[in-house]
């Protein structure tokens, strides 16, 4: 009857507490009128972008539940998940767009959209047997074995946010040692882009603010402005209405002239060389140099650095983070904010070009921080590191063959189909993600949304750089 029944509702919620459903996690119910909310934020690239977008969030009092950004080109499309209300989601989006060199903003919570995001794992295994049991649920989840060691093993798994936590809650019993998880990348299903119909709107409200435009700038005359555009959405019926390119700024700002760096820039000897290093391929000092040798004139080679920061979940630690970065000069190429092994804790993974005794030092200021507790530098240890893509192209039905083609020799996978696009999701390293986009320009790209890099030291201890370096790759190694 109800008394049994009531009873076997408290044994299944006894069960769930010490193992339970895949699916199960502890979580709290958002208040009344709190949604969670993602946002776009496409950005021309600029040193010092990432830090204002993060400071618009903290002065608000956001916390940020993820966020993802991937230099393409000399563009990014920021990725946030927030929880907050629907009036302070407007004018969040509309602050943001008052910020210089951003583009647009759209917020795509009610929206039809792609939302991908990748996880590397660490496990701790005794034993042959649980090996083996990890690399079996590997394959049930269709996640990768990226690294085997001795006593642990490392796995890569890109698909939505309930996939990673559902393999994560599966590792927990072997005991999970390390994660690192991207924030959440999204893309609009279909034909549809995130930038559709953005000219024609932007355009047709400036023509009819153009008289008020042209008395608030009076004999400041018309210099070029800002291209951002303002979003005015009623989430609730999934409407977003485009207004007028934004001239203001937020709170404050200075805009810069696109000269020299960073605004923040203090130390020019600190700084020096750090501009000239790129971060896709064909781009600046793409190519790894040996940081041991000295340079030309006996100075420190500046070459790319992947850090990695655990720290606690609390409003504003992005912004204190990305500020002692943007402070002392530093530009920030890819950056990614997810949930950590720990509750309550989040990893940043990001990559800065420096050399070895500035980079240390930054790492000396980062822990003095007061919500920051651990801080790796990875860049003169084997480490495992992934990047995830969604990129969106042109495809016609007699073109489809040649890009399934492409996806097998590349591996990835197609994750959206229409009668003229189509959108594939790749995961790997930064040549692999470069080479790939370079076979798509021909069928053009419409979309590309990255993650940024994320990375956990490898048990094994051996990685390609770390041989070469040895000069054991390619010979024979204790034979």
């Amino acid at each position: 009857g109800v008394g049994s029944g009531e009873q076997a509702l408290k044994e299944s919620k006894g069960n769930s507490e010490v193992g339970g459903d895949v699916y199960v996690v502890e979580s709290t119910p958002l208040s009344s009128g709190v949604k969670k909310h993602t946002i776009l934020v496409f950005v021309s690239d600029e040193s010092g972008i990432i830090n204002r977008v993060s400071s618009v969030f903290s002065r608000r009092g956001f916390n940020i539940e993820s966020l993802a950004v991937g230099l393409n080109v000399d563009r990014a499309l920021f990725t946030v998940v927030v929880n907050s209300t629907n009036t302070a989601m407007n004018n969040l989006a509309k602050q943001l767009a008052k910020l210089v060199k951003v583009k647009y903003v759209d917020i795509v919570t009610f929206q039809e959209r792609l939302e991908r995001e990748l996880m590397l794992i660490k496990v701790k295994v005794n034993g042959h047997q649980e090996k083996q049991e990890v690399i079996q649920t590997a394959g049930i989840f269709r996640a990768k074995v990226v690294d085997v060691g001795q006593d642990a093993v490392t796995l890569s798994s890109a698909g939505d946010p309930g996939k990673s936590v559902a393999l994560q809650t599966v590792l927990r019993k072997f005991g999970v040692l390390e994660v690192a998880r991207t924030g959440k990348i999204a893309l609009k299903r279909g034909e549809s882009t995130i930038q559709d119909g953005l000219e024609g709107r932007a355009e047709s409200a400036a023509a009819n603010k153009k008289k008020e435009k042209k008395k608030k700038r009076g004999a400041a005359g018309s210099g070029t402005s800002a291209e951002s555009v303002i979003v005015n959405a009623n989430l609730e019926e999934g409407i977003v209405e485009y207004a007028e390119p934004a001239d203001s700024l937020d709170d404050g700002e200075e805009e810069e002239d696109g000269g020299g760096g960073d605004v923040y820039v203090v130390d020019e000897e600190l700084s020096h060389g750090i501009w000239e290093v790129g971060y896709l391929p064909n781009e600046g000092d793409y190519i790894h140099v040996d940081a041991s040798e000295p340079g030309p004139d006996g100075e420190e080679v500046v070459e790319r650095h992947t850090m990695s920061l655990v720290v606690e979940d609390t409003p504003g630690v992005l912004q204190q983070v990305t500020s002692t970065f943007a402070r002392r000069g530093y530009n920030i190429q890819s950056l990614a904010v997810g949930h950590s092994e720990e509750p309550g804790q989040s990893r940043i993974s990001l990559v800065v070009p420096g050399t070895k005794s500035s980079v240390a030092n930054l790492c000396k200021q980062l822990l003095k921080l007061v919500y920051v507790v651990k801080v790796q530098d990875l860049t003169d240890q084997p480490y495992v590191s992934r990047e995830l893509m969604l990129i969106k192209c042109r495809c016609t039905v007699k073109q489809r063959r040649e890009i399934i083609d492409l996806n097998r020799i590349f591996r990835s996978k197609i994750c959206d189909i229409s009668k003229s696009t189509m959108t594939i999701e790749i995961e790997g390293s930064l040549d692999k993600m470069a080479a790939f986009q370079k076979m798509l320009k021909p069928y053009e790209i419409l979309e590309v949304s990255r993650t940024g890099r994320i990375a956990l030291s490898r048990e094994s201890g051996v990685d390609t750089k770390f041989l070469a370096e040895r000069g054991t790759l390619g010979g024979s190694v204790g034979f």
